[in-house]
């Protein structure tokens, strides 16, 4: 993947956060074509959480988007002017807020928050599905690659012995 980086500063309302996801998801998609759009739309509601999160925390009237891909790597940053650590909730089934950060450790491949002069950065890591080579436009079902993960024994190992067949299993 060629060197990109997008940058965007945004108002701290909900609005942004809808304006700013959209051109960050057309932004890597120009970017990674061939990637997998799971991982696009995965991207997607990292970017909504962690912008989310910043317009309702933050004690200025602006917040910074920044995307950066490094190989298979989307790196995602929110910067915002607060100094406070985001830490998890811990809503009931009824709670309509304190979700995000879960989804976002459930989500990423990796994330975090550095504390900045102006505040801080939360960030996130995605690590993006490579595209199939040319001999792997169809990869074999997980049920093949299984078993042939599970190698006829070398000349050096003895075979097992048989089992018996379970109660369901026709011999």
């Amino acid at each position: 993947m060629a060197t990109h980086r997008l940058s965007l500063s945004v108002s701290a309302t909900p609005d942004a956060v809808t304006t700013a996801r959209r051109q960050a998801v057309a932004g890597i998609r120009g970017w990674c074509a061939e990637r997998n759009e799971d991982a696009v739309r995965t991207a997607a509601l990292l970017i909504s959480e962690l912008l989310t999160n910043a317009v309702k925390h933050t004690y200025g009237d602006r917040v910074s988007l920044l995307l950066q891909p490094a190989g298979p790597v989307l790196r995602i940053e929110v910067h915002y002017s607060s100094p406070e650590l985001p830490h998890p909730g811990h809503p009931d089934m009824n709670s309509e807020h304190g979700r995000g950060l879960l989804l976002i450790a459930a989500l990423a491949d990796r994330h975090g928050t550095e504390p900045r002069e102006t505040g801080k950065c939360c960030w996130t890591e995605l690590i993006l599905p490579t595209p199939a080579g040319p001999g792997d436009l169809h990869p074999p079902p997980i049920e093949c690659r299984l078993k042939d993960a599970v190698a006829a024994p070398t000349s050096s190992q003895k075979p097992e012995p048989p089992t018996a067949p379970l109660p369901h299993e026709k011999r």
